[in-house]
């Protein structure tokens, strides 16, 4: 399947992956110029299942073993039954994760924002196609060309609106919507409205405030009266960061194959990726969308209608045109989900607690596997590819150490050599100890260049790729004390020319 997800997260294994080429091409030609110079299944049935539930069960719990998944949730549907509600693993906490534990859901927040936007829509206060300013007049940004975006155009993201110009993940934290929309007053766009996609946070923090002004009441009490509540929903909340979710235990990321529990580094989610929730409140979301609006009691929450439209027009939504899946993929820095809508009436959602990271993401995997099982095909588990990649990583590392201890005593060596005549290799050797400090000071930007400008801080490009930070940072380390020992030797004598 292909998502919006795909065009950003999906493209991310890629990017990543380039950036992984990257590093290792810069290691490699350092250590080249040094020589030369199990978690049982806790499921719930709770309908006889159209498919193997208990296979369900063991397939997500061989993949947390072989991946090293910490856990996940998984709900899946069938038009307006639920058919599986359960949780392989464990929370940072040790506690088992089951069908009414609370996960964040990331980007699939975005198509409750879309949904509740729907339902202003046909109520006649909204219109998809006037202008945001029309409603919100308080949203400005810092070009001319703002005043032409549509409500339609924040949904789908076509509004122009991008990391590249408004670096969203950088900020300061907002306080509110009210804040993170007026922070948007010094934001220009990177393309005229409607012309161009680039996913951005923003244009969800934008409909979300358009929410709180058109309805009059904030954003969290209307998802609760017009979504939760008609959905039964009723584990499920939003927020603007993860801290504020009592409730929620720490998410981890993966580092030398292992999985490290540590606290979402600060982003602002209201709007766009605030959604907790529970794979039971999933399946009942699903249900709503695969039933044309109506909740799995009987409760319209919007009409059939504008339930194709988002998921045909990608508001909230993004529809595969080769399967006719409706679908979305989300993201946080350590967590991840994925959500799917299938022709043939199945309804599957899966949430894990490990972020984004170099390697497969789990939720894509998972959900691939579950997709397949819909099918009357047998998932398998593949490669572990993450815990390969860290190998690869914590190999290079420990080569880069080696090579700097040797290039450190061989400096006096290189010194005399350079004095004697500046040697191609001589020049390869200090050039190749330089080429990872340029590539550490630079990886940020780089990041953003193959991301297509995607914003992120330091910190959480941690996060997504700590063992090539760590790799290169080692890297830098020993290149700062190569170069400068190797400069002060061969300057002693108050010259860098060769020959003295």
């Amino acid at each position: 399947m292909v998502t919006h997800a795909a065009r950003n997260g999906g493209a991310q294994r890629r990017v990543l992956m380039s950036i992984l080429a990257l590093a290792c091409t810069g290691v490699a030609t350092a250590l080249l110029a040094s020589s030369l110079a199990a978690r049982g299944a806790n499921a719930v049935l709770v309908a006889p299942p159209e498919i193997d539930t208990a296979a369900v069960g063991r397939f997500v719990s061989a993949y947390c073993a072989r991946t090293g998944l910490p856990g996940a949730v998984v709900a899946i549907t069938r038009g307006n039954r639920a058919i599986y509600l359960g949780g392989q693993g464990t929370s940072s906490d040790g506690s088992p994760l089951d069908a009414d534990s609370r996960l964040p859901i990331a980007s699939l927040s975005k198509s409750f924002t879309a949904l509740a936007i729907m339902q202003l829509v046909e109520r006649g206060t909204l219109d998809l196609d006037q202008p945001v300013r029309r409603y919100l007049p308080e949203f400005v940004v810092a070009d001319a060309r703002g005043d032409r975006i549509t409500v339609r155009q924040l949904l789908d993201h076509t509004s122009g609106m991008a990391d590249t110009e408004f670096p969203e993940k950088s900020i300061p934290t907002p306080a509110s919507l009210r804040d993170a929309v007026a922070r948007l007053r010094t934001a220009r766009l990177a393309s005229d409205p409607g012309t161009s996609f680039h996913y951005h946070n923003p244009n969800y923090w934008v409909a979300a405030r358009l929410i709180e002004v058109v309805s009059g009441e904030s954003f969290p009490e209307y998802l609760q009266r017009h979504v939760f509540d008609p959905a039964a929903m009723h584990a499920s909340t939003t927020a603007g960061s993860l801290p504020s979710v009592a409730d929620v235990a720490h998410g981890h990321i993966r580092f030398y194959g292992a999985s490290l529990a540590l606290p979402e580094p600060p982003w602002y989610l209201e709007g766009a990726s605030g959604v907790v929730t529970t794979a039971r409140d999933l399946a009942r979301w699903l249900i709503v969308q695969s039933t044309g609006g109506v909740s799995a009691d009987g409760v319209r929450l919007i009409s059939a209608e504008s339930v194709d439209e988002m998921h045909r027009k990608d508001l909230g939504w993004s529809l595969d045109q080769r399967t006719g899946a409706a679908h979305h993929g989300g993201w946080l820095f350590t967590f991840t989900a994925r959500q799917v809508v299938l022709p043939n009436g199945y309804g599957i959602a899966v949430a894990t607690n490990r972020g984004v990271s170099v390697g497969p993401d789990d939720s894509e995997e998972i959900m691939s596997g579950l997709v397949a099982m819909t099918r009357g095909e047998t998932p398998t588990v593949g490669a572990p590819v993450g815990r390969i990649i860290d190998l690869v990583l914590l190999l290079l590392t420990l080569g880069v150490g080696a090579a700097g201890i040797r290039s450190v005593r061989r400096s006096r060596t290189w010194a005399e050599r350079w004095h004697r005549h500046a040697t191609v290799s001589a020049v390869l050797g200090l050039a190749a100890w330089i080429a990872p400090i340029v590539t550490l000071a630079s990886l940020r930007r780089i990041v953003m260049y193959v991301f297509g400008g995607r914003d992120g801080t330091w910190t959480q490009l941690a996060y997504v790729a700590p063992s090539l930070v760590v790799m290169l940072a080692v890297a830098t380390a020993f290149g700062v004390v190569i170069v400068i020992l190797r400069i002060v030797l061969v300057t002693r004598d108050g010259t860098l020319g060769p020959g003295s």
